[in-house]
């Protein structure tokens, strides 16, 4: 990554990551989306200039439309396009506290497997070890076989008439 991304880059993780706090119900304080003073601690509102950038008469980068909608969600931006239409569609962001996980197990008692099953499972098992096993073999012979084909040669089989 380099400084042209870098920001952009920062905006996306800081924006999965408090989604995905809300999702589990975690009401932190540094997350953006539930408490919006911190989002200048926490977002890039400008990213840096650079050749690619428009130029603009402050000689500062571009403005973060992420950052601009989440701190003035009613404002209408250059080209006079309205973002106050995604807030309608939106709920009131309020944590209420962490996420309850309930899991329903199918078997609540233990029991000792048939010797049929158990044989099955452990050849199953074993099995896809050992081709787990045998692709990574493959996998690093034919590396070495293509980063070293000279030595390959004394492999080669000799057919005598």
């Amino acid at each position: 990554m380099d400084d042209t991304s870098t920001a952009a880059v920062l905006n996306l993780l800081q924006t999965v990551y408090a989604a995905v706090r809300v999702d589990l119900g975690i009401d932190s304080p540094n997350n953006y989306i539930l408490h919006k003073e911190v989002m200048p601690q926490t977002l890039n509102s400008t990213f840096p200039v650079t050749a690619v950038t428009p130029a603009n008469p402050d000689n500062i980068g571009l403005t973060s439309y992420l950052y601009s909608i989440w701190s003035n969600p009613n404002a209408t931006d250059s080209s006079g396009v309205d973002s106050s239409w995604m807030w309608q569609f939106l709920p009131e962001m309020i944590a209420s506290g962490p996420a309850a996980i309930q899991v329903v197990y199918l078997c609540h008692v233990q029991s000792r497997k048939s010797p049929g099953s158990l044989i099955i499972s452990i050849l199953v098992a074993v099995l896809s070890m050992f081709s787990s096993g045998w692709a990574i073999y493959l996998l690093a012979i034919g590396t070495f076989a293509k980063r070293y084909p000279e030595c390959m040669l004394s492999f080669s089989p000799v057919f005598v008439d």
